[in-house]
């Protein structure tokens, strides 16, 4: 009978597979997260225009600020997500050269087309965040449009 409190080896096999079943998972949750924050700001500013249309700008103008903050809170979901598959990328392409040499693994590849891809901070800001603040935006001109509109009628 074993020990409890001997630790079971794991092979590098199993901590690669775990690993980049994980990226995968990450990957796909960023993609969910930026489809979502497209489906969201396409029915909030339904909404926000059906408000306008009936003219109750008071109300428009709220949704349009919850609006804004459900796009922070998807912003922040989803850099998270990108953070961690990044820090996990490097992981694993460490992993890569230490045991497979100079054979390309599935992720050294895919990791070095992304860096050359998102090389700079503005990059990573207009491919990455970019819908982000897009919506942000798009949120923040309908609060203030709907606010003069409240002080006009």
């Amino acid at each position: 009978m074993k020990n409890k409190e001997q630790n079971p080896t794991i092979s590098i096999d199993t901590l690669y597979s775990e690993a980049c079943t994980t990226l995968r998972h990450y990957s796909r949750a960023s993609m969910t997260i930026r489809v979502l924050s497209f489906a969201q700001a396409m029915v909030i500013v339904s909404g926000i225009g059906l408000l306008v249309q009936g003219n109750y700008y008071l109300k428009a103008s709220f949704a349009s600020v919850f609006g804004l903050f459900f796009t922070f809170t998807l912003f922040r979901l989803q850099s998270a997500y990108f953070k961690n598959a990044k820090t996990l990328m490097n992981h694993i392409s460490k992993m890569e050269e230490k045991y497979d040499g100079d054979n390309m693994g599935s992720i050294r590849p895919l990791k070095m087309q992304r860096n050359e891809r998102i090389d700079s901070i503005w990059k990573e800001s207009i491919i990455i965040h970019g819908p982000y603040f897009l919506f942000g935006l798009m949120f923040v001109f309908l609060a203030i449009y709907n606010v003069f509109q409240v002080n006009i009628t």
